[in-house]
């Protein structure tokens, strides 16, 4: 599985579990442990077996998806107050 596939995937289940009524403000942790599962799992089903580094690559995976996930939501918000700029602040 590709790393965007992965990323992709952290994102779509994090929404998931997001809607399924778990408070926000864990899901920056549950993306990251999804990633961290999703990548060891590649890793033993199609890698050579290297779990540490597929855990590290899991951590980045989990907060791409969160940052992925936090520009989106702003962007979504800035577009329904009628505000054309993005400001990251």
């Amino acid at each position: 599985m590709e790393e965007a596939e992965l990323i992709a995937a952290v994102v779509g289940i994090t929404e998931v579990v997001k809607n399924l009524g778990i408070p926000a403000k864990y899901c920056t942790t549950i993306a990251i442990l999804l990633g961290v599962v999703l990548a060891i799992v590649a890793e033993h089903t199609w890698g050579h077996g290297n779990y540490m580094i597929a855990a590290i690559r899991g951590v980045i995976f989990g907060t791409t998806a969160t940052g992925l996930y936090s520009v989106g939501d702003k962007v979504i918000e800035k577009s329904k107050n009628g505000n054309s700029r993005l400001e990251t602040n």
